[in-house]
């Protein structure tokens, strides 16, 4: 449009030019001023232009690199209660065989699980591509709010109520597991641009997601 715009500017005054030709050297230099001002004016729009689509490029790219990390980070604490759940899991079973009482720290559970929470409202689920990891992430949250609250429940049970409650937790773990590596999965893929799985570690990750 600006391009346009100018170029029949100059064009107008061309034909001025040839129209009614200068008569001395005063004018010619009236006319090569005002032909010289029009195409300072196009240079310092093109200028301005340029540099406002590349300044809107590299704040989208930042605003995106802030938008995986935010899920990478959702994904790495999802790990860290993952990992911790399984341990967990695994003391309780063995306490439970030998007629014992659970012991769990639930402040433990609640300090991984607090930020997991804080950092899933940072992700921009309602914006594409991170709306389609709406479903893993909510999902992952969900399933560590609720080993949270039966978790306290397990804690400083024995026997019957143990085992029960030991048992709805295990097969919530496996729900758990499938939820993070599917979630896992997606941030590979290539919309969401993170590093989390294709970095220096992501040889680990993926070898976890083949299993």
């Amino acid at each position: 449009m600006g391009l346009v715009g100018v170029g029949f500017g100059v064009g107008i005054l061309l034909t001025a030019v040839l129209t009614f030709p200068p008569g001395n050297s005063g004018e010619w230099a009236s006319w090569v001023q005002a032909i010289g001002s029009i195409g300072a004016i196009w240079g310092a729009f093109a200028l301005g232009k340029r540099q406002a689509t590349e300044a809107e490029a590299r704040e989208e790219k930042n605003r995106a690199k802030r938008d995986t990390e935010a899920l990478e980070a959702v994904l790495a604490l999802a790990q860290q209660m993952e990992k911790f759940c399984g341990v967990a899991l695994r003391d309780a079973h063995a306490a439970v065989q030998k007629g014992g009482e659970v012991s769990i720290s639930i402040e433990l559970w609640r300090s991984l699980f607090n930020p997991l929470a804080d950092q899933l409202r940072a992700v921009p689920l309602h914006r594409p591509p991170y709306a389609t990891a709406a479903e893993h992430a909510i999902g992952v949250v969900a399933a560590c709010a609720y080993f949270l609250q039966h978790g306290a429940i397990l804690n400083g049970a024995s026997g019957k109520e143990a085992a029960e409650t030991l048992e709805m937790l295990t097969t919530w773990y496996g729900n758990l597991l499938r939820t993070v590596n599917r979630f896992r999965k997606l941030l590979g893929r290539e919309e969401f641009a993170g590093s989390f799985v294709r970095s220096e570690d992501g040889g680990h990750a993926q070898a976890e997601a083949k299993g």
